[in-house]
Formats: C-alpha cells, structure tokens, sequence
C-alpha cells in the first residue's frame, strides 16, 4: 500500500492532504461520505494521521466529490482520533494546495467552494510562491448557543460561553481556567482544555441548528496577546486532547460572535488573533445572519499557508504499527 499527501502550514498549525490511495468516498451527502471513509478507509485514516508517521496534533483531509451542487469539491476533515466536523485552517489549507498543485482548477483561477460537514466554506487563493499563498475564507457563521453560564471544574468555577462555529465551542478566559497560553504549557492546556469541554458537556445538552451536532467539539482558550499587533492569543483543544498552535480559525470565529455579543466590534473592522507559534490569523465580520433563533455574524479570515512536503507513505504487511500509535 502507498498512500501520497502533501503538507503544509499555516500559522503553525500542520495539516496533511490526501492525495492518492484513497479513493473518493461514496455517499449523496457529507455524512454520508463521512460513514463511508469510516467503513472503508479508516485504516488509512490510522496510518497517516497517528505516529510514527504523524501526531495528535496534525489535521488531515481528502477531497470528495460534493453533495452541494454549487461546491467546487467536498472535503472530509480527519486527525489522530477520528473525523471532524469542519476546520477552517484546514480548508484554507486545502485550498491553496489545490490551486497550488492543479487538483481543483477553478474557472477564475482564484476560487474554490468546499463542501464540508458543517456546510460550504468559499476561499479566495493568491499564490505569492511556488510553495505559498495567501488565503481569504468566508467561514461558517458563528453565534452565541449559551452566553455566560457557569461549571464548576477542577475546582474552579468558570464563566463560559458556548458558540457555534462550524461546530460548537466553549469559549474560557484562560486566567480564570488558570493556564497561560505557551508553548512549554501545553501539557497542561491539554488537560485543562479537555476537562472544561467534558464538564460543559455534563452540565448542558446542545444542540447546533445546523449541523446536528449534540456536544460541545472542544475549549478556545483565550488571553491577552503577546505581541502587537494581535488582539488576543487563543488556543483551541479538541475534545480529544488535539492542541493548536496557530490561532484557530473556528476558534477564532467563536471569539468574533462572543465579543459582537458584547457589542464592542465594528463590522468589516478586522481583529489579529494570534497563536501559540507567535504567528497571526485575521478575522473579521463580514455581514450578518440568521440561523433559526440565533442572530449569527459570517466570519471572514484570512492567512498565509505554506507548503512544507510530501510523502509517499508505505506500509508492510507485516508493520506491527499499521494502525499507528493509539492516542
């Protein structure tokens, strides 16, 4: 067996693209194609994803065929532990790679639609090298679900805020949570992370209007930024213990609905979030929504991704790790 991919950066944070072993995904939805690459590929999903040959922390995709008529390309989104709903970084990701190396040839040599779980995202690419381009997203919309309720975790009662964003998010101040946002604590921010989702998710039952989605996908911590000219520094982890170093860009739409819900943005007037990695990610409002009782803002984010490999992954029938390392 070869499986091939390309990898690449953005912000800090690696994502992985397939690009041959695994055939498209079989399905007339997302969901669908979701089930189908669980059933039938998640082998390849163990091999690439998990050590030796990746990490907990890497994102991986493949393209689909779209269920959206009016989508360029579908896109599944995967890691160490399973399948994701959405990650805007990696459909920014995605993108460029795709223009980048002729997958996706679209008819105005710039844009892209996705289809992914959480609905179609739009990319806007400009190639500035061989190996990078600039990237415009316009993100699922983010809305406040619960604002300001309370949990009680680690002996801490925290205020959080629940929001969707793709998929549905706690937002925690991180000196409430009692962790600082650095790359040497990351340990720690994991633990931490992955105990404030599980104790939102025992105090509360969501449920996302768009997706479907019945619990809270992970924590976006936030603080103070360290360096100008970003705003604030955030982190998001997963349910899964999955720990970003670059500012997520779900996360980073979960930040823009909480602080519109406090009434202190300016539509169009973009935020730099930044990362643990030090490197930024833009945000901004780029018009409103409603979804079902929710008024919803549309989040538009842009980014440079970076190309750094390729591999041909190859596995022995007799490899005792063929399923990589269990997180």
């Amino acid at each position: 067996m070869m499986i091939k991919t390309i990898d690449a950066h953005i912000a800090g944070t690696p994502i992985r693209l397939i690009v041959g072993g695994f055939p498209s995904p079989s399905g007339t939805t997302m969901a669908d194609k979701r089930e189908w690459a669980r059933a039938e590929m998640d082998h390849v999903r163990c091999l690439v994803m998990r050590e030796p040959r990746g990490h907990r922390d890497m994102t991986g995709a493949v393209l689909t065929e779209p269920a959206d008529n009016a989508s360029t390309a579908g896109v599944l989104f995967m890691d160490a532990n399973g399948y994701r709903e959405v990650s805007a970084l990696g459909a920014m990701a995605v993108a460029a790679l795709a223009i980048q190396h002729r997958l996706i040839v679209p008819s105005d040599g710039v844009s892209v639609t996705l289809d992914t779980l959480a609905g179609p995202v739009r990319a806007s690419v400009t190639l500035t090298t061989e190996e990078s381009g600039d990237v415009v997203l316009d993100s699922a919309p983010a809305f406040v679900l619960h604002g300001g309720m309370t949990v009680d975790c680690a002996g801490r009662t925290l205020r959080v805020d629940v929001v969707a964003s793709g998929a549905c998010y706690a937002v925690v101040d991180a000196e409430s949570a009692g962790v600082p946002l650095d790359l040497d604590r990351v340990a720690e921010i994991r633990r931490v992370g992955v105990a404030i989702t599980e104790a939102v998710n025992r105090a509360i039952k969501v449920v996302h209007p768009l997706t479907g989605a019945t619990s809270v996908a992970g924590t976006v911590v936030t603080s103070p930024a360290h360096h100008d000219p970003a705003l604030l520094r955030h982190v998001l982890v997963t349910a899964d213990g999955t720990v970003g170093r670059a500012p997520s860009g779900s996360g980073s739409g979960a930040v823009l609905a909480v602080l519109d819900a406090m009434g202190i943005l300016v539509e169009g007037q973009p935020i730099t979030c930044e990362g643990m990695s030090g490197l930024t990610l833009s945000a901004e409002i780029a018009g409103r929504r409603q979804v079902g009782d929710y008024p919803a803002v549309n989040v538009r984010l842009r980014g440079r991704v970076f190309t750094t490999g390729g591999h041909a992954f190859v596995l022995s029938d007799d490899d005792p790790l063929r399923n990589g390392l269990s997180m």
